[in-house]
């Protein structure tokens, strides 16, 4: 500030543009813009995005890998946090190498629960960015019992105390004891038991760690037995929100109760409960990548594989449920008991038809109760030349089964579909052709040897 000239203002409208390089256990390891603001959790986070040519791919293939990929949503622009580009490991040995040819280390596991910015460098002009993976074989830690969020299988790294391993948790539940909270360690005279109390806040951030602890917080007896949950309702009810439960009790006739019902708009045929996984659940890992395995047992055929894979993707985790028999036609023996973590999805009656196919005009058609499906393929034009009638199939609306048009009701939001002939390879076609040719030739031998044999049997007149 000088006399006579005011005061003089300098403000940064935008960081400066850099180029650093990540590599490692990331999904896309090359060389990325950031800013001199952004920290090395943007930059793995840049490297674990999905690239642009997989956009147009297969949509469950890019939600698989955007599961496998990114974590959740925190600071600094970062989604990726604490987890590696393989999903199961952590970011815990990220090495960054500068332009000066100094090296600097970063743990993102310890960033995320302690807030320690040291952990979470900021970028330079040139760096280098190696994300280490995680030793499969090396020592872990893990908290569990009643808190928030329970970790398994952290991999541990020397200097780590308590704190870490609270904070990861998020907290505890109400239902737990962290006074009675101890810890399981396996030393040289066997497995020992460490009494410590998670209120004490001082003795939490100074207890360190040892390879293979496992914190248990214990939960109270009376929460033990008196279990409770949440479902949540999506769509067309009258409340839409999370609902209170007691698992294995609580039915869906009467959660549907709390939420006031359904509005005039709800489609019963096209809602659906959907299951989440359980954490305890063993699925042995060859059966997970190559179903063929699991199947030796089965009387199911290799053939059978590729239509098992199919199905396990789109029927996952739904709840055999009839809406229409339960709400409609009240069917009480229909009714649906939920477990904790139960999603019910209602959505809007469509008031349409799907017609798509071998047809002039593919597209919705006006639904009319108790129409066949010619009445849908009529009001869309009719079979086309291509079209194989005796193919029709119809996609149930909420469930995604195929179903025969001889077998099934159609309703509102369903979709039916005309194909054409079964399409031949050329190759196959060429080979029936000569079997055709190879039978005929045969028969016409077999033909040719019974004249014989009755002209021989037949005396000269």
């Amino acid at each position: 500030r000088s006399p006579g000239w005011g005061t003089i203002t300098l403000s940064l409208l935008q960081p400066r543009a850099i180029f650093v390089e990540v590599r490692g256990n990331v999904l896309a390891p090359g060389r990325y813009v950031a800013t001199s603001a952004d920290r090395v959790s943007t930059a793995i986070d840049m490297a674990n995005r999905l690239p642009e040519e997989l956009a147009s791919a297969d949509e469950e293939l890019v939600n698989l890998s955007k599961r496998s990929v990114l974590g959740e949503k925190s600071g600094h622009g970062s989604r990726n946090l604490g987890q590696s580009a393989a999903g199961s490991g952590y970011a815990r040995d990220v090495r960054i190498r500068h332009a000066d040819g100094t090296v600097s280390r970063a743990d993102l596991v310890r960033y995320r629960a302690l807030g320690d910015e040291r952990e979470n460098p900021t970028l330079r002009e040139g760096d280098q960015v190696l994300v280490q993976q995680a030793d499969p074989f090396g020592p872990t830690i893990a908290i569990a019992g009643g808190v928030i969020n329970p970790v398994v299988g952290l991999p541990y790294r020397k200097g780590d105390r308590l704190d870490l391993l609270v904070g990861l948790a998020a907290g505890v539940r109400d239902e737990a004891e962290p006074e009675r909270t101890y810890i399981m360690r396996d030393g040289a005279s066997g497995e020992s038991r460490i009494s410590i109390d998670l209120t004490d806040s001082v003795a939490v951030a100074s207890f360190e760690l040892q390879p293979s602890d496992q914190v248990i917080v214990p939960i109270t007896q009376r929460a033990v037995g008196l279990r409770s949950g949440v479902v949540t309702i999506e769509g067309e009810v009258v409340r839409p929100q999370a609902y209170a439960i007691v698992p294995g009790r609580t039915t869906l006739r009467e959660v549907i109760q709390q939420a006031g019902g359904f509005t005039p708009f709800a489609s019963l045929n096209g809602s659906y409960v959907r299951r989440p996984d359980d954490p305890l659940a063993l699925r042995p890992a060859q059966q997970v990548v190559d179903p063929k395995s699991g199947m030796a047992t089965s009387e199911l055929a290799l053939e059978d594989t590729l239509r098992y894979m199919f199905d396990s993707q789109v029927q996952q985790n739904l709840v055999s449920a009839d809406f229409v028999a339960i709400f409609k036609q009240g069917d009480l023996s229909r009714d649906v008991i939920l477990q904790n973590g139960d999603a019910i999805v209602v959505p809007r009656e469509r008031q349409g038809v799907y017609v798509f196919g071998r047809i002039p005009h593919p597209g919705f058609v006006t639904y009319k109760e108790g129409a066949s499906y010619e009445y849908y393929i009529d009001q869309a034009g009719g079979f086309t030349s291509a079209a194989a009638p005796s193919r029709v199939a119809v996609e149930k609306f909420g469930t995604g089964v195929w179903e025969g048009v001889c077998c099934t009701v159609i309703e509102s939001g369903d979709r039916i579909y005309v194909p054409g002939e079964r399409d031949t390879p050329a190759r196959t076609a060429l080979e029936q052709t000569a079997t055709y040719l190879a039978i005929a030739s045969s028969l016409l031998g077999i033909t040719e040897v019974i004249i014989r044999i009755v002209d021989r049997l037949t005396p000269d007149e």
